[in-house]
């Protein structure tokens, strides 16, 4: 049975991957062969999706150090006698 996934098609041709998963092992041997198991291709996607949305909140990060307080950056005024209830 092939893994006919589109993320997956790629992979195959720089690493020769198993049809199988092997219990928790990321590689197998196969014919003398070593291979990846699934479980690699699916450990890489999500600390591929991991490293994306850590990348994408820097500039939010960014926003909130560089301003003075939480309620300036949101519009709020927090003055005397501007009392929030």
């Amino acid at each position: 049975m092939r893994c006919a996934s589109a993320p997956a098609r790629p992979r195959r041709r720089f690493i020769p991957v198993s049809d199988q998963y092997v219990g928790n092992k990321f590689f197998r041997i196969e014919n003398g062969v070593r291979k990846a198991t699934p479980l690699l291709l699916v450990l890489a996607v999500v600390e591929i999706s991991d490293v994306v949305f850590a990348v994408d909140s820097i500039p939010a990060v960014r926003r909130g150090l560089c301003t003075r307080s939480l309620g300036s950056s949101l519009g709020l005024s927090l003055a005397p006698g501007n009392a929030a209830v």
